[in-house]
């Protein structure tokens, strides 16, 4: 109730004050007003209960008590009961008490819906027998009192109820989200729904023969047609009809049941699902706005009640406002922003009225939104439960049945049984333990590994020959030299051993060098009787362990042992689905991986011991069952593919090691009894392939360092990879890891549809299929869209899809789109494509005028001294050379190793680009991400910080436009990066990231439902942007799409400029490119080598078009591969993580500069900053350094250009300085 309290506080008072301030200004007008009336006696009571129901609301408002008069002879009995000053002053108190109720800040308690019915049952039995005009001054603030509470409580009661809707209705959604997620959900829904469905459709015919103006006999036939419901058993759909039957056809009987072959049942049901989560969810729309249009006076009178500013908040107008929302809930026409007409407060009968009229409604709201809404609801609990109990019921029945018939067999099995767990209790349990008594109570002689005796013995005999030694070569001390022995120093006679040992044969034969050998001999022998004698000690203490541990696996028959493995197996698979954010699962990825993998082994013994041992096929069968309803189980419990509940990764690793795992051991068991000496093979091809995957992991551990031009190189006092680093990874195959997924090709689309755009924007488009009807799908602009729209999860796709323009192609025309559209999907028949252009055109685009309050280039200028600049702009117009274009490619979760593993031909392309002269490569070995995923690191890469200092922070890009670039993003996963990942730093949602927008934009195509989901988890396994199968668009791969997008953009940033805005010196406007791929963001790392081919050819295509000799090109990830086994399970794989891939094409005139900067400015003189940063730790920070050392080009910044790449690091660097944290750190002096 705190919350209806709070909107009625807040309300209340508003209320009062606009009131009091109205009562203020017709004051003398009602000093000619009677102050008393000839009433009824029988009202006298009803006044005075209004009296003090007035005072106690006044007292809530904290207003002075002494203010409202209450005599014994009733409140308005005239001026009587005190003088004509004491009144006025009274009047005066109460009006100063009124006239600031703001001035205090208590919440105040809601009345309940029927505290206010009695409330405007008072007032109106009280106003009876007066008139407004004739109204006492006293009663009129009394009724005033009592009404504005009344109305404040109506609405606060009516947002509360309102509030309290909305949670059934995410149920019912979330009830037909799960119906929609699989065919046998859809399937199981039909089948529940399906007596519920006859029932209203026997109904309706029945209805309809009843209202029927006469029936007839012979005419029963076709009546009974003409009453039969069209749609069916779907009559919510509308749209599915079963057609005019012929009377006299045989077909006509059976109408009831007939459905047209074309129609398809399991569509209808769940086109039905659909049309249902369409209607909760448009509701939820409509109820969402109700609520703010309800709480909007609250919102506003909370920051304006404390200022001296009159806030209008008009009594008549939220009451009439109140009645049109709620009126409009139950229409389906759209909520009103504003009532379309107001009361009169000065009619209070009226109000009172309209106040009890809209009670009446508030506290119906439930039932008649249920009554709207109640088709789409979820159903019932009996039409869900019907289907399990009557299999429950069968299944009863059955057992019971089958029990009755086999009396006399259980009979005898339990009486078997009961033999068996007494000898079984007897030989198994008590005689054991018996036994382990005896051994402790009596002490029994059990066998020693090593006497004590012998070894007192052995070491009597060392101090002896050691003493005896000694004395050879001059005085000793026996209790020193027996005290050295004890403790096991030989120094002594290691000394002459040492001097013996350099004439060998001859101490042999003359010296003490045997004798020296002896001496040690027999200390070798003292060494492994202490140690026989620990272990004999050790053996002793645990020998009741032993007993009992053997006792309880030798008693254990082979049904108990698969029930404790089946238990294991449960409780570690359970353990291993603990979920949560994504530093907690970086934290507990071991114990995950560990419990996982004891899962694993604990199903694979139960496997062996099921087909290996002998065994009753019916308990064989029935053990297989019981795993497979486990399986289920478990499914059913967590098929979450995220990080809080990621049950379907752990079925996937599970099966991708349960499933070799088992195939090679029973490939092993036959080979075993089916080949005599087979163990010897074994062991021999044991050996062969041991040595074979050593020699290939020496080799791939060599790989792992190398790199386009050169290695990893380690120097001690830089930072080095931490742990066992053995890529297991490389010794599977391509393609191994996802096998069983399908084809890694898209399907062509069966029709070829040839659409192109030209330079006017005029859409042409061209099908095979010549019978099929054309529709074009016009793709809205995203790129002034606010942040609220271009949320990642089921929101952006939204958005876009409802931003469609449909139309129908005539062939041979063509279409103009608007300037903007940068896609269109074209469908001919059961076919589609995508059209893609770059509007406007590059001489069409003016130059971007940031606004003021946050332009980068004033506060650069503001922040930094002009000491910090240097300015090379004459050099730069002297060697002809203008700003550097920028494009960044970021391959989303590639390690560094990873880019060669499964991406050799981009890598020979990527090495063919190295041309010194023209444009030089080089490559990052100890690149080190700042986080577990894209968030931290692209947050360091665009923001500079992880977590933005100040509110409306600016990525990386902003830069580039305040200074005259033109600014590109390409998308591919119907996401955007500053909503996703920065959204909640933006003081509103309502612009784009700060008030700003990019000059290209293009990732609406990616959202379409064919790729990206409507509904559901979009980042599933299996469809989606994170999907482990081929990621394809109408027959193509999705990076296709963009990399055609990419080739058409720089096309068109390369052309000469026209426009009189970019100068006279005819070069184009500089421009940024950022593209994100998401192609190895997946568990297997084999959805990456997809992208290979067309990688290269944009290599190649960038390298043959010299455009790296004015542009610099990075390609790079955020992070590795932070999913699969082997980050699971190995230490190569977290290191993978940590070091994700990073190359950099500089132009050879930028490239000279950085290092003749270096020479003169740089703290390591004549050392090369590329040569020398390949080498050393750099992370995401130095990259967004380098972003803005590019931006501001051709004037350096000092502090950019030292922390850039365009400078060598510090030497030794460690994380901490780099800024990395300590639970991601991969990278440490050794």
């Amino acid at each position: 109730m705190s919350f209806v309290s709070e909107h009625y506080s807040t309300v209340f008072r508003a209320l009062a004050r606009e009131v009091q301030d109205r009562s203020d200004k017709t004051a003398s007008l009602d000093n000619t007003r009677a102050d008393s009336a000839d009433v009824a006696i029988d009202l006298v009571d009803t006044r005075d209960k209004l009296a003090k129901r007035a005072f106690d609301l006044s007292t809530q408002l904290l207003v002075t008590p002494g203010s409202i008069q209450k005599t014994a002879e009733g409140p308005y009995s005239g001026s009587s009961s005190k003088s004509e000053d004491e009144s006025r002053e009274s009047k005066t108190e109460n009006d100063g008490a009124l006239r600031h109720p703001n001035s205090f800040s208590g919440r105040i308690p809601c009345p309940e819906m029927s505290s206010v019915a009695s409330d405007l049952q008072l007032v109106e039995q009280a106003i009876k027998g007066y008139d407004n005009a004739l109204l006492p001054q006293q009663m009129q603030q009394d009724i005033r009192i009592v009404v504005l509470s009344s109305i404040s409580a109506i609405q606060a009661h009516s947002i509360s109820r309102l509030l309290e809707l909305s949670l059934p209705l995410s149920v019912d959604l979330e009830y037909w989200s799960a119906q929609e997620s699989s065919t046998l959900s859809v399937m199981l829904y039909f089948i529940q729904s399906f007596p519920q469905r006859l029932y209203l459709w026997f109904m309706h015919t029945a209805v309809a023969l009843l209202e029927s103006p006469e029936i007839n006999i012979r005419n029963l036939r076709e009546q009974l047609c003409s009453a039969m419901p069209k749609t069916l058993l779907f009559p919510d759909l509308g749209t599915v009809d079963i057609g005019n039957h012929n009377t006299r056809s045989r077909r006509s009987r059976l109408a009831l049941f007939s459905i047209p072959k074309k129609v398809n049942i399991m569509s209808l049901t769940r086109r039905e699902i659909r049309n249902n989560q369409a209607h909760i969810v448009e509701f939820q729309e409509k109820l969402a706005l109700s609520i703010g249009l309800l709480s909007q006076i609250t919102l506003a009178t909370k920051s304006r009640l404390a200022s001296t500013t009159r806030y209008e908040a008009k009594p008549e107008a939220l009451l009439q406002q109140i009645d049109n929302v709620l009126l409009d809930l139950n229409a389906d026409t759209n909520v009103k922003e504003l009532p379309s007409e107001t009361l009169d407060y000065s009619n209070i009968a009226d109000v009172v009225q309209k106040a009890k009229s809209v009670a009446l409604q508030v506290c119906n709201i439930p039932s008649s939104i249920e009554e709207n809404m109640w088709k789409y609801r979820r159903p019932s609990l009996l039409s869900r439960s019907w289907l399990p109990a009557v299999f429950a019921l069968a299944g009863a029945k059955y057992l019971s049945s089958y029990v009755y018939g086999h009396q006399e067999g259980f009979r005898e099995w339990m009486a078997s049984g009961l033999v068996t767990l007494r000898n079984y209790v007897l030989q198994y349990i008590l005689q054991p333990l018996r036994s382990g008594y005896e051994t402790i109570r009596y002490g029994k002689h059990t066998y020693n590994v090593f006497t004590q005796e012998s070894l007192v013995s052995d070491f009597k005999s060392l101090e002896d020959m050691v003493l005896a030694f000694a004395k050879r070569f001059g005085t000793v001390d026996p209790a020193e030299i027996k005290s050295r022995v004890e403790s096991g120093d030989l120094s002594d006679v290691m000394h002459v051993y040492a001097q013996e040992m350099q004439q060998p044969l001859r101490n042999a034969v003359f010296g003490d060098l045997v004798q020296a050998i002896l001496i040690q001999i027999q200390k070798v022998k003292v060494d492994v009787g202490q140690t026989m004698a620990a272990l004999d000690k050790l053996l002793k203490s645990n020998e009741l362990n032993f007993l009992l541990l053997s006792t309880i696996i030798a008693g254990l028959p082979k049904s108990a042992l698969i029930s404790v493995l089946l238990v294991v197996f449960v409780i570690s698979y359970i353990t291993s689905l603990q979920g949560g954010t994504l530093v907690y699962i970086n934290e507990h990825l071991g114990t995950i991986g560990a419990e996982l993998l004891l899962s694993t082994l604990s199903l694979t013994a139960v496997t062996v011991l099921l087909y290996a041992g002998r065994m009753r096929s019916a308990t064989r069968r029935n053990t297989i069952f019981l795993i497979l309803c486990t399986f289920g189980v478990l499914y059913v419990y967590d098929h979450g593919e995220r990080f809080e509940k990621h049950g379907f990764y752990n079925i996937l690793v599970f099966l991708a090691i349960y499933v070799p795992l088992n195939l090679t051991l029973g490939l092993l068991y036959v080979l075993w009894t089916s080949i005599d000496n087979f163990v010897a093979y074994f062991v021999v091809v044991v050996l062969i392939g041991g040595v074979t995957i050593c020699a290939s992991l020496v080799h791939y551990r060599g790989e792992f360092d190398r790199g386009l031009f050169g290695k990893l190189q380690y120097i001690p006092d830089e930072c080095n990879w931490v742990g066992p680093n053995i890529p297991i990874a490389d010794l599977f195959p391509a393609g191994t890891q996802n096998f069983w997924a399908g084809s890694m090709h898209c399907k062509p689309e069966q029709h070829y549809i040839n659409a192109t755009i030209d330079k006017h924007g005029a859409l042409r488009v061209d099908c095979s299929d010549k019978k099929s009807q054309i529709h074009i799908e016009i793709l809205p602009d995203t790129r002034q869209w606010p942040l609220w729209r271009k949320s990642m999860w089921n929101v952006y796709n939204t958005q876009v899809l409802k931003g469609i323009k449909q139309m129908e192609y005539v062939p041979g025309e063509s279409v103009v789109l608007n300037e903007g559209t940068q896609a269109v999907v074209v469908r001919c028949g059961s076919s589609s494509t995508i059209a893609t252009r770059v509007s406007p055109s590059i001489d069409k685009l003016p130059l971007y005028t940031p606004p003021m309050e946050s332009d980068t280039r004033m506060n650069m200028s503001i922040h930094k001294l002009m000491t910090d600049w240097v300015d090379v702009t004459n050099i730069m117009i002297q060697n002809q050379f203008k700003r550097p274009n920028v494009i960044y490619l970021m391959l989303d979760a590639v390690s560094h190793r990873q880019f060669y593993r499964r991406l050799p031909k981009s890598a020979e392309a990527l090495r063919a680009l190295h041309h010194p002269g023209l444009n030089q490569l080089s490559e990052l070995y100890r690149y080190h991400s700042t986080g577990f995923s894209t968030d931290n690191n692209t947050k360091a890469m665009y923001f500079g910080e992880i977590t933005p200092s100040k509110p409306n922070p600016l990525p990386i890009w902003a830069y580039y436009r305040d200074r005259g670039y033109v600014t590109a993003r390409l998308e591919t996963g119907c996401d955007d990066w500053a909503k996703e990942y920065a959204g909640h730093y933006f003081e509103s949602q309502d612009y784009s990231v700060g008030n700003r927008s990019l000059d290209y934009e293009l990732s609406s195509p990616f959202c379409m439902p064919e790729y990206y989901p409507r509904t559901g988890n979009a980042f599933g396994n299996f469809k989606g942007p994170y999907s482990i199968v081929a990621r394809c668009l109408y027959g193509r791969y999705v990076h296709d799409w963009a990399f055609d997008y990419l080739y058409q953009l720089r096309r068109e940033l390369r052309r000469k400029a026209t426009s009189t805005e970019q100068g006279s010196s005819g070069f184009s406007r500089p421009y940024m490119i950022t593209a994100a791929f998401l192609e190895g963001h997946e568990g297997t790392g084999e959805v990456l080598r997809t992208i290979d081919d067309a990688l290269a050819a944009f290599l190649e295509d960038i390298g043959n078009s010299g455009e790296l000799e004015d542009t610099v090109f990075i390609l790079g990830s955020d992070h590795g591969l932070h999913m699969g086994i082997n980050f699971a399970f190995l230490q190569n794989g977290r290191i993978e993580h940590q070091n994700p891939f990073f190359v950099m094409s500089v132009p050879e005139q930028l490239h000279q500069f950085a290092e003749s900067f270096q020479l003169h400015h740089g703290s390591e003189k004549g050392i090369s900053p590329f040569a020398a940063n390949e080498q050393r730790l750099t992370t995401p920070f130095e990259v967004y350094h380098t972003f803005r050392a590019l931006a501001d080009w051709p004037k350096v910044d000092g502090d950019n250009w030292k922390r850039s790449l365009f400078a060598t690091q510090k030497a030794g660097k460690t994380c901490d300085e780099a800024g990395i944290g300590a639970n991601f750190c991969m990278c440490k002096k050794q």
